[in-house]
């Protein structure tokens, strides 16, 4: 017989299983940039915006813009100070996503 604890303990193993798939899979600036995420935490309605807003029409042109001027439109357009900040917000909000909370 199954008591509150092993519930408990099965549901925390099956999100703790999830999590470890999510860490191992990749996942694409479309899912981690979501519109909603855009709308909440920038003046800026999508990632697509934010790239011409950058005049950045590539994933090479994103690579090769300086993140010193990356960092300084980030902290004007947006609740975070860095770009790096702002990735890890998006990752962050995505695996809580993900795993249901």
């Amino acid at each position: 017989m199954s008591n509150g604890f092993d519930d408990i303990q099965k549901m925390l193993d099956d999100q703790l299983k999830k999590a470890e798939s999510l860490n191992n899979s990749s996942v694409s600036f479309d899912e981690l940039f979501t519109d909603q995420f855009m709308h909440d935490n920038t003046s800026i309605n999508s990632l697509s915006d934010f790239f011409d807003a950058l005049n950045i029409k590539s994933q090479e042109e994103f690579q090769d813009f300086p993140t010193d001027k990356l960092d300084t439109f980030v902290k004007k357009s947006t609740n975070f100070d860095s770009w790096e900040e702002m990735r890890q917000s998006a990752a962050n909000e995505y695996v809580v996503n993900q795993l249901g909370f």
